[in-house]
């Protein structure tokens, strides 16, 4: 996969970037989310947890971070 650079603008300096396709992390982001989750569905069972982003989309190109979303019903939101 090719590298690519942006400007930082905090720094105003080139930084690299290396993209991956998301079937080189799908093994080990499994492993991490399925992990995550249980672990959040311990703190928060009323949560709904999903895997998003670019390494929950097969073929996707990606950094290769783990992205979840974690959401509760309004009402429960502050008791969360």
């Amino acid at each position: 996969m090719n590298n690519y650079c942006h400007l930082s603008p905090e720094e105003g300096a080139l930084i690299m970037i290396e993209l991956h396709t998301e079937s080189e992390f799908r093994e080990t982001t499994s492993y991490i989310v399925n992990c995550l989750e249980r672990q959040l569905n311990e703190l928060l069972p009323i949560a709904i947890i999903e895997h998003i982003g670019s390494t929950s989309v097969h073929g996707a190109v990606t950094k290769g971070d783990v992205d979840i979303q974690v959401a509760v019903e309004a009402e429960d939101f502050n008791s969360s």
